[in-house]
């Protein structure tokens, strides 16, 4: 079964699909109990059929696909995709329509499902107006919770404007970034409505919140002064829109201004907005070098997400000034009682646990401090215990000496959990890739770990296909012609794309993690942000706006420092 599966391979590989077939039809797959090896053996036999046009074979095939036990559901989802394709192609679209339907309409998260409603869309035009006005609203819902913004517009695109929910129109808007026509929905609410209805002012809402990406202060203050006028002083809604407007005035330089918005925002704290506005009122307190104690404790020594970049900044606050004023024993003590969920330095991005294997006492205290953003504290403990570390615990001090010096020295002692963790597949090709487009091979691996997992068949919800999660349109800027949603499958290919876009993205940006964030929200927008932003590289990762491109930059530095060290060693 291997010699014949090698055979069918290497002859799809030259184009001689007629022989491929041949011996691909010899294959007993029954035999094959490699989870992964029959799936990738299943879809090279659907290719070679598609290669010939034998669509009903083609799609028997990737029904299969959807019934091997143990496979990623995504994949599952991918198979019935290609299997409504296939049967499309073959005439049969009737039961083609039925698994479109499937996949447009699935409640969960479904990479194809957008794909799936054009196809659905496309056979059935006059469908959308049998939909009722309930289920669009339900639909619409779902797929922007799903990440399918753009389907949700065209879904509530199709419901006449007196009869539309203005709020969940706005919503469906905002994600999917139609910023000119939310600021027309919004203007319409301003200049026609004396009492806005709460649906008015969620949707302005995300007018002020979209704002933000035009840096429209004129827009903004309109929305917030009508905002304002129509909640009451202790609503969540006038909380949220003074976060908004002051986060809008922040990233135009007006610290000064901002710290009273962020301050109305904080007023309830049970608002969702609270811990928000305390970090932000304290980070423009660092830029104008006021100095505030009360406010730094409320968020460093209170259980919060945003505790540990607090701690950031009020640790470089303290350092500007020559001294460090926390009282040791209430820190020790917080360190000791709490969790701390999060931090604000890439490297040790939710790793604790593996580095310290559950331990606790003076190393892992160590180890929590440096965490927090207490680097001097933790520097000064680690001096003091010296010799008294094992083995793996040096690996983890070493490790916050290269932070403050901001290089990697000698890392030795890797815990083996670490090297398991970051492997290395697809080493010839990432790295011929790497080398041709002089950009690092830590960095590309790293990227590939956070982006796909090194899948090489991974697809996003957005049309990211394969193992570095390429667009086709970038792929197509890049090259200057067309790209085949099977060629992204190639890992070599997706590889060498991926590499000419971050050797683009070096050419404009200096450091790393600019050139990471790009790669994850687009130039356009980290250019903006480099304009605001001048500071160093870990100030500039703290101030992204977008906490899932911050997430991102902190995860992918952290592992492209580990396949550094891996690498040296």
């Amino acid at each position: 079964d291997y010699l014949f599966l090698e055979a069918a391979k290497r002859y799809a590989e030259s184009g001689e699909y007629k022989k491929a077939e041949n011996f691909i039809e010899k294959v007993n797959f029954s035999q094959i109990k490699n989870v992964h090896l029959l799936y990738e053996s299943l879809r090279l036999k659907a290719q070679i059929y598609s290669k010939q046009n034998l669509w009903e074979k083609e799609a028997l095939v990737w029904s299969a696909v959807q019934k091997i036990n143990g496979i990623q559901n995504s994949k599952k989802q991918e198979a019935m995709f290609k299997e409504a394709i296939a049967l499309k192609n073959g005439g049969f679209k009737e039961r083609a329509n039925i698994l479109f339907q499937k996949i447009a309409f699935d409640e969960n998260i479904n990479p194809f499902g957008s794909r799936a409603f054009k196809e659905y869309l496309n056979d059935n035009s006059e469908i959308i107006k049998n939909i009722s006005l309930e289920n669009k609203n339900r639909f619409s819902k779902q797929f922007i919770k799903n990440g399918r913004s753009k389907d949700a517009v065209f879904l509530l695109s199709s419901i006449d404007e007196k009869i539309r929910d203005v709020s969940l129109w706005a919503n469906a808007l905002y994600r999917a970034r139609e910023n000119e026509k939310l600021f027309q929905l919004c203007d319409k609410i301003c200049f026609g409505t004396k009492n806005g209805s709460s649906k008015d002012i969620e949707a302005l809402l995300k007018g002020l919140w979209a704002t933000l990406r035009t840096d429209d202060l004129e827009k903004a203050e309109k929305y917030f002064e009508f905002i304002t006028s129509n909640c009451a002083s202790d609503s969540s809604s006038f909380n949220e829109a003074n976060y908004s407007f002051g986060s809008l005035l922040f990233s135009e330089g007006k610290f000064k201004e901002s710290v009273d918005y962020f301050q109305k925002a904080a007023s309830d704290e049970k608002s969702q907005f609270f811990y928000n506005a305390l970090f932000k009122e304290m980070v423009a307190k660092y830029i104008l070098n006021e100095k505030d104690e009360i406010l730094a404790k409320k968020l460093i020594l209170k259980s919060n997400p945003f505790r540990n970049r607090a701690s950031f900044f009020w640790t470089n606050f303290m350092k500007s000034e020559g001294s460090f004023e926390m009282d040791s024993k209430s820190l020790y003590s917080a360190i000791k009682d709490e969790n701390f969920s999060k931090k604000v330095e890439y490297f040790f991005k939710s790793r604790e646990e593996r580095m310290f294997k559950g331990k606790v006492g003076k190393e892992s205290l160590i180890f929590k401090l440096y965490k927090s953003g207490f680097l001097l504290y933790a520097l000064n403990e680690a001096e003091k215990l010296g010799k008294e570390l094992s083995k793996d615990d040096r690996y983890t001090i070493k490790a916050i000496l290269a932070e403050s010096g901001n290089y990697c020295k000698e890392f030795n002692g890797i815990d083996e959990n670490i090297v398991f963790s970051h492997p290395t597949p697809f080493y010839t090709e990432i790295s011929e890739a790497a080398e041709k487009n002089n950009i690092e091979k830590s960095l590309m691996f790293a990227i590939c770990r956070n982006e796909s997992r090194f899948d090489p068949f991974a697809y996003s919800n957005t049309g990211a296909v394969g193992l570095f999660q390429i667009m086709p349109e970038t792929a197509k800027l890049l090259l200057g012609r067309e790209v085949l949603e099977e060629e992204l499958l190639e890992p070599k290919f997706n590889a060498e794309i991926a590499a000419m876009y971050l050797k683009k993205l070096k050419e404009i940006f200096p450091q790393n993690a600019m050139v990471v964030a790009s790669y994850n929200a687009g130039e356009d927008v980290v250019l903006r942000w480099k304009e605001k932003f001048k500071e160093d590289e870990i100030f500039f990762i703290l101030m992204i706006p977008y906490f899932e491109t911050q997430n991102y930059t902190e995860g992918v530095l952290f592992d492209k420092m580990v396949y550094d060290c891996l690498e040296k060693r």
